[in-house]
């Protein structure tokens, strides 16, 4: 959402150059280096705005992910609201999409703040 352009991290960052950051060192680059992860492992990310996309679909787990993920460092600009509805849907697709049931899957969800989702009252999505 818009609010990741704010820059009110310690160092001066905006808090969507910290996500990219720590994505790319502390979850890939320390996997790979640990042998935690491998190539045959996949990486997805769902992004949200008053939309969600998909802006890597299982991409191996390698050093060119590490590296398109800083890359996101000059070229991701956050936008809009954080609708948090639209992008579970696609998380949801994406893990029941996975026909191996002996795979390990891990969701993350990284947010900044309370949804911007407007949902009419008595929706599961309002908790």
């Amino acid at each position: 959402s818009g609010s990741m352009r704010t820059d009110d991290v310690a160092d001066g960052s905006t808090r969507s150059d910290v996500v990219w950051v720590t994505l790319a060192t502390e979850f890939v680059a320390k996997r790979l280096e640990t042998g935690e992860a491998c190539a045959t492992d996949v990486f997805s990310l769902i992004v949200m705005n008053d939309e969600s996309q998909v802006l890597f679909d299982e991409r191996p787990m390698d050093w060119l992910l590490f590296n398109a993920l800083i890359d996101q460092l000059r070229s991701a600009q956050p936008l809009f609201h954080g609708n948090y509805l639209p992008a579970l849907d696609q998380a949801e697709q994406k893990l029941l999409s996975n026909i191996h049931g002996s795979c390990a899957l891990l969701l993350l969800f990284l947010s900044d703040g309370k949804p911007s989702d407007k949902t009419p009252s008595g929706h599961s999505g309002s908790q």
